[in-house]
């Protein structure tokens, strides 16, 4: 991927009206909160330039790593940011629903029948609390979306070769018991991803429509990484991953 590439998805690539992209980190920070706000500006009309879209088409929210889910209904109303969000979802068109992460994972839902989206900020604590749970119930009961129709894509976050600590509230829940691994250096790993795959299909979600990006931010220096940048003193920073519908 060249330095101005941006990633996709093949699974909803396939959708000539859909747009869903993950930026590296080479387009910028797009966290205002770790940067210049005239820097993150520049970042982000770069990445709506390469989208070729407007920048106030696109709507991000005030991510709490929580399990808040929002449903936009209509864009005029619209607060930017979205306060206290880790889950937006809709069916409206011309509108880019942005998560900004670093190891976290970026999470995009897409019901083709319905023409429905979602855009999801998922980390552990979102995982915990079930925020995938929250997003696939509005889109069933607020968009009439089956379950078996819902395409879902993990974008790149940290991986289980680098999520290690020595203990983890993980470890007291059961459902998270073939998704953590003891090391003989005393650590243990989570396997966040493949943990949203099972939950995912035990809820319906058919395995093929979900798509998997193995890319670990805590490896690839594409990507910002949180916890590289505790490690080794890195400058902080968030990449941008969106969806959208088009006209």
């Amino acid at each position: 991927m060249s330095k101005n590439e941006f990633l996709q998805f093949k699974k909803l690539k396939k959708f000539s009206h859909l747009t869903a992209a993950v930026f590296p980190r080479s387009f910028g920070n797009v966290s205002y909160k770790y940067g210049l706000k005239k820097e993150v500006l520049k970042n982000r009309q770069k990445i709506a330039k390469s989208l070729k879209i407007n920048l106030n088409q696109i709507i991000e929210m005030d991510q709490v790593h929580g399990s808040q889910v929002k449903i936009i209904k209509t864009v005029k109303s619209i607060i930017k940011p979205i306060a206290s969000t880790d889950g937006l979802v809709t069916n409206k068109r011309n509108v880019f629903l942005m998560v900004k992460t670093a190891d976290c994972l970026p999470v995009f839902f897409y019901d083709p029948k319905n023409k429905v989206i979602a855009m999801v900020h998922l980390g552990w604590r979102g995982a915990i609390e079930k925020i995938f749970l929250e997003t696939l119930f509005l889109m069933a009961t607020e968009f009439n979306s089956n379950l078996k129709d819902i395409i879902v894509a993990l974008g790149p976050g940290i991986k289980a070769c680098c999520f290690r600590h020595r203990s983890l509230v993980q470890s007291k829940l059961p459902e998270w018991k073939d998704f953590i691994k003891k090391e003989r250096n005393g650590l243990v790993s989570l396997d966040l991803s493949s943990f949203l795959v099972s939950k995912l299909q035990s809820l319906g979600i058919k395995r093929d429509n979900i798509e998997v990006n193995e890319i670990c931010t805590c490896c690839s220096k594409n990507y910002f990484s949180h916890f590289r940048e505790l490690k080794n003193k890195e400058k902080k920073g968030r990449f941008a991953s969106l969806i959208g519908l088009r006209e």
